[in-house]
């Protein structure tokens, strides 16, 4: 594993490929309907029957002077093109091996190589060993959780048998119609998707340029709860956004990573999914599994990205020497880079606190923060503000972190909490709302950088702190 990804929608921050393919499991269960047979196929078989059934068994029963007989050769004709047309359909469509692909690759603005995490899922018509062949260099591969399991909850990866020389993997025991597979994840070279971005007056705008030689059916651009839909880009297409970023609100529903891509496995299903479901219920998936995981694998950090959709395969694979009937949906998500922050309101989630400091007795908690006993946690806002503009009427806001059951704040214990004074060089208290929005005095912002800082000391009792959201205006 080249390092370590937060997990997703449900799972929690989870790392390797076998743990996260569990988020990954739904879309990969989400296999397209076989294809009809051909339309020649069929037609070839209707026109046998009607030649057989009507002028052909005519001519001969007339011939052999028993018309009497087609009481008997009807039925019987009837039989064999029935046999035959299940015939025809099993050998062009019933041995079927099919296959569905789901693949995330992850870019980082200016860098010459990315990340990518692949899940593969295989279904056979009948039961044995199958061997995969990876047509690609040679990745890392892993099992992935099978269907129902999840980490923590007993379940074990499915068993897969990995031959390095020949690239290949081998799934034992398949049982027929029953979803097996692996996961693999590599460093490949970039693809060239050009991104930029201001924020100013609130608004989040930019333009996407497809720098790729795929094709780019779709795209979202992401800001927390804010986003917006990109139509297709074509190799060398460029496409404009304004989002207004928002912070995730669970009270309010679920998070839009949920609901972007309309499908039916959100609700009661009175019919069979359509096409349009199954994609949006993959993209549902990958969006889950991109996003930032924190406290029950949701995150208030408001980091804008862009997710780019593919029908393009990352992995070309092949089943027993044969081409499987294949489907595929490939992300490319990449985090927006935000130069400075122009006028206007900033909201809570897009300048998020780290800690600079921490002394005294610590806990093992909730991950991403720091429980403490008897000590300091020391935290600092460094916002990038356009120079020549400063942030006013800042506020603390700790209203979206703590619905997640998690800090910041304190869940218990009321930790003395003070301001650093740039114009004095000393900490100063301040009057803390846990549950709510903490207005902070002029002097806490630095004049020149804007940068704030803030320390809790916990007074004895246990106290959780952890991420909070500096807001403000730009002037």
């Amino acid at each position: 594993m080249f390092f370590t990804k937060g997990g997703g929608f449900g799972i929690g921050g989870t790392g390797s490929t076998a743990e996260r393919s569990n988020a990954a499991l739904q879309a990969l269960s989400s296999l397209p309907s076989l294809d009809l047979p051909s339309l020649l196929v069929i037609g070839l078989l209707v026109l046998a029957y009607v030649l057989f059934v009507g002028p052909i068994n005519y001519l001969v029963l007339r011939a052999l002077n028993h018309r009497a007989l087609a009481w008997v050769t009807v039925p019987l004709i009837a039989i064999v093109a029935s046999a035959g047309a299940f015939g025809a359909g099993l050998f062009t469509k019933g041995q079927s091996v099919q296959t569905n692909q789901v693949s995330v690759i992850h870019l980082q603005p200016g860098w010459d190589h990315a990340y990518v995490e692949s899940y593969t899922g295989v279904v056979t018509p009948t039961r044995g060993d199958y061997q995969v062949t990876l047509n690609e260099s040679k990745p890392l591969v892993g099992p992935i959780f099978n269907n129902g399991g999840y980490p923590g909850a007993g379940a074990t990866p499915d068993l897969i048998r990995v031959a390095v020389d020949n690239n290949t993997v081998m799934l034992p025991n398949m049982t027929a119609f029953v979803l097996r597979g692996f996961a693999t994840e590599g460093v490949v070279d970039t693809p060239k998707l050009v991104v930029t971005a201001q924020f100013a007056n609130g608004k989040l705008t930019g333009t996407i340029r497809n720098d790729t030689t795929m094709t780019i059916t779709d795209a979202v651009v992401l800001a927390g709860d804010g986003y917006q839909l990109v139509k297709a880009l074509a190799p060398g297409a460029t496409a404009t956004f304004q989002v207004t970023p928002k912070a995730v609100n669970l009270t309010g529903g679920p998070p839009a990573i949920a609901t972007i891509y309309g499908n039916s496995y959100l609700g009661p299903q009175f019919s069979a999914p359509t096409a349009a479901d199954r994609e949006g219920q993959e993209k549902s998936s990958i969006l889950a599994l991109v996003s930032t995981a924190s406290f029950n694998g949701f995150s208030p950090t408001i980091t804008p990205m862009v997710v780019a959709w593919t029908k393009q395969p990352y992995e070309q694979i092949s089943v027993g020497g044969s081409k499987p009937h294949a489907s595929a949906l490939t992300a490319i998500a990449m985090p927006i880079g935000i130069g400075e922050i122009g006028t206007g309101t900033v909201q809570a989630g897009m300048i998020v606190s780290r800690y600079i400091d921490i002394e005294g007795d610590s806990q093992p908690g909730v991950p991403g923060a720091v429980t403490t006993t008897n000590g300091t946690v020391t935290y600092d806002f460094q916002p990038s503000i356009v120079p020549g503009l400063h942030l006013t009427k800042a506020a603390l806001d700790s209203t979206t972190q703590n619905q997640f059951g998690g800090p910041p704040g304190t869940t218990q214990g009321t930790p003395q909490v003070s301001a650093w004074d740039w114009s004095k060089s000393t900490w100063v208290t301040v009057s803390y709302n846990a549950q709510g929005i903490t207005s902070l005095p002029d002097f806490a912002v630095n004049p020149t950088s804007s940068e704030v800082r803030l320390q809790f000391t916990a007074n004895g009792n246990m106290s959780v702190v952890g991420p909070i959201s500096l807001t403000g205006t730009v002037k």
